[in-house]
């Protein structure tokens, strides 16, 4: 395994108390952090790879470009954009008031043990 690939794995290892999350956002946020990660990861390897072949990067950043060029991308997004639109807005609602109750339900949770903690009844 090389140097790269070693950081990368360390960096995916969860933290010992993330096994018991109690919160969705924490969750996604601990997501992201590894995603963010991998993407990182992708991008430095992508760098190296530029470095050690910039004829082969060239080559293939031309070739990709003469093959995005001929495809329909104008329609596809033309056609794709209107019914993501839609969707996003149709899911927005439900989205924001599934966080909300997540952020309550946190809150509340929150009160609860400061409250058994001032009274001395949390053990």
């Amino acid at each position: 395994m090389t140097r790269m690939s070693e950081d990368f794995s360390n960096r995916r290892a969860e933290p010992q108390g993330c096994m018991g999350l109690q919160s969705a956002s924490a969750r996604v946020d601990w997501a992201l952090v590894r995603e963010g990660a991998r993407v990182r990861h992708w991008c430095m390897q992508g760098r190296h790879w530029v470095r050690e072949k910039p004829g082969m990067a060239l080559l293939s950043a031309i070739g990709l470009g003469c093959l995005l060029r001929s495809l329909p991308t104008g329609r596809i997004l033309a056609g794709i954009s209107p019914i993501l639109l839609e969707l996003v807005l149709v899911l927005m609602k439900p989205l924001v008031w599934v966080l909300g109750a997540d952020r309550l339900i946190n809150r509340v949770q929150e009160g609860v043990y400061s409250e058994e903690t001032k009274n001395g009844d949390g053990n």
